[in-house]
């Protein structure tokens, strides 16, 4: 049932889990449990935990120190009370029924969705999406996804004035964008994210990911395999 729900929203959202690794949670919904049902999670188990989404998330928690000694196979729950939690796109929070924040703290911005024995699954009401313009003359924008891909992303944008295109996907090397088909630079902001410089009017943006790294290794890879080719029809 709780797949059910998740997997029924169509657009590019996020299910936060707000639970500890102890967490009689993890068997209904693991931390992995996002991957093998493709549904995008804030967290995750015991992967290759990236240093600024990890630092984003001590400085949500405003932790003034790094919470890895306590932390150290996954990514901190995030507090459900931060305005930052809209900001990351987190849709849906699964919580541990006997460790309930939300429920303690009243946060009148989450609705109750699902209940089962060991959680319960709320939803945020005022999430942002995970494209949208900022611009001077006009209130926040959702940007258009067109496709989104694990290694390319479409989207239509359209704005009256110069502005920013904010994203909550994680800034990594090796992904570029273009506007209708000129390469553009993508900074990091807040921390950890991708953010694109938007010219006002109708464009067509694309971030593609594409690293350098991996063509130079092919490249080395090649050139070794003949230099070893030749080396061995001399002997």
């Amino acid at each position: 049932q709780l797949v059910e729900i998740l997997k029924s929203d169509k657009e590019p959202v996020r299910v936060l889990p707000d639970y500890s690794v102890v967490s009689q949670v993890r068997k209904v919904w693991d931390f992995e449990s996002s991957m093998y049902y493709k549904i995008q999670s804030t967290s995750g188990y015991n992967p290759i935990l990236l240093n600024n989404y990890y630092r984003f998330i001590d400085l949500l928690n405003k932790n003034s120190s790094s919470s890895i000694t306590k932390y150290n196979v996954e990514i901190p729950p995030p507090d459900p009370s931060s305005k930052d939690i809209d900001f990351l796109n987190a849709k849906y929070l699964l919580v541990d029924k006997n460790y309930d924040s939300i429920k303690d703290k009243s946060l009148d911005n989450y609705v109750l969705k699902n209940e089962g024995e060991t959680y319960r699954l709320y939803e945020n009401k005022n999430y942002l999406p995970r494209f949208f313009i900022n611009c001077p003359q006009q209130d926040i924008q959702k940007a258009e996804v067109i496709d989104y891909q694990l290694n390319s992303i479409a989207l239509k944008t359209n704005s009256i004035c110069d502005g920013i295109l904010s994203t909550s996907e994680v800034y990594y090397p090796g992904w570029k964008a273009r506007i209708d088909n000129k390469n553009t630079y993508i900074f990091k902001s807040n921390t950890a994210f991708r953010t694109i410089y938007l010219p006002e009017g109708e464009h067509f943006v694309e971030f593609y990911y594409q690293p350098t790294i991996y063509y130079m290794g092919g490249f080395i890879s090649v050139i070794s395999l003949l230099t070893l080719t030749l080396l061995l029809k001399r002997k």
